[in-house]
């Protein structure tokens, strides 16, 4: 803040319309980029205290449905089916109000840039890890850093969280029997920037949906329980990471490609 200011001594009037303009200029930025600081901090907070409130509202529910389940024998033999069916609707509703209150949460926090301190996370390891969740014979790695890059700079449970949701995303919208191939490279910059390529021969995505994948609550699988946050996640946790993510294609089988940088600047 401050950091430009108007020229003391300026040689030609052209030049003090100059100088004040880039201080005006100057000042307009400063003001903007307080003003998101502050907007990015209220959406923060906001989403902190929703998923706070719901998380204790629901507390009492698991609570309720838990002693229900203990003392089913109690309820009539020929109501006992109908009775453990809702409560089991009524559990599986109750989780899924969680777990969505929880990804928002996520999701606002990413995109308010709220990252905390972290160690990288290291590529190969990160991995090996995810390749024990999936069958080998479709899911293939191939990782071809140079010697002297093997992190991401981003928390290895982030890093990880990221390629599986891609992964199932892969999975969801090509069916099991689809395969998953990712590629894992760098290039020599400043600082070493890498590159996934994370591919599926799936059904791919419509033309018309490509403008829309990474916006939050879009999905074409609503049926089956998406809520449409997971592209919408992996994109704002690497942006917050100075990375990015990209569709590079369409038709047969999706093809995103990811740039993370190697570690912190």
């Amino acid at each position: 803040r401050g950091a430009v200011s108007h020229l003391k001594h300026p040689i030609s009037w052209e030049v003090d319309l100059l100088s004040k303009s880039v201080v005006n200029l100057a000042t307009s930025l400063e003001q903007r980029a307080e003003e998101s600081r502050e907007r990015a901090d209220y959406v923060q907070k906001f989403a902190e205290f929703v998923t706070h409130e719901v998380k204790n509202s629901l507390a009492p529910t698991f609570g309720a449905m838990e002693w229900l389940q203990e003392n089913s024998a109690s309820i009539p033999v020929g109501e006992r089916e109908n009775f453990s069916r809702k409560i089991s609707l009524v559990e599986r509703k109750s989780k899924e109000i969680n777990d969505l209150v929880e990804r928002l949460g996520v999701l606002a926090r990413a995109e308010a840039g709220s990252i905390g301190t972290f160690d990288p996370a290291d590529v190969k390891y990160s991995f090996d890890q995810i390749q024990e969740r999936y069958p080998s014979d479709k899911l293939g790695v191939e990782i071809g850093l140079t010697i002297d890059v093997n992190t991401v700079a981003m928390p290895a449970e982030t890093f990880q969280s990221i390629v599986v949701s891609l992964i199932d995303n892969a999975y969801l919208h090509g069916g099991q029997d689809a395969n998953v191939i990712i590629k894992v490279t760098n290039t020599q910059e400043d600082i070493p920037i890498v590159h996934i390529e994370l591919s599926d021969d799936g059904k791919g995505i419509k033309e018309e949906y490509i403008h829309k994948i990474f916006e939050p609550f879009f999905t074409t699988a609503r049926d089956t329980g998406s809520r449409g946050l997971g592209l919408a996640i992996v994109k704002a946790l690497l942006e917050a990471h100075g990375g990015s993510i990209k569709l590079m294609s369409l038709g047969h089988g999706t093809f995103f490609q990811i740039t993370l940088p190697s570690r912190l600047s």
